[in-house]
């Protein structure tokens, strides 16, 4: 079996450019914070969909927070 590289080991062209997702830390950090606010709304919304301006509103939160989220993946992984 192969063993693994660590990051520095790798030639930068065969790595992930994480750096075109976040600049710093810090941006990260602000979104991380951003994700548990939209995870908090989220929960509000539990029982609110009654017509179809309310499910789009959902809708709309869903997707930010995943995609949010999974951006907050990539870069941490």
């Amino acid at each position: 079996m192969k063993e693994l590289k660590k990051r520095g080991q790798i030639d930068p062209r065969d790595a992930w450019n994480v750096e075109a997702i976040y600049g710093d830390l810090a941006a990260w950090e602000a979104d991380f914070a951003k994700a548990q606010t939209l995870i908090a709304d989220f929960g509000r919304l539990k029982g609110t969909i009654q017509d179809a301006a309310s499910f789009l509103r959902f809708a709309e939160v869903e997707e930010e927070t995943e995609r949010l989220i999974g951006k907050l993946f990539v870069y941490s992984n």
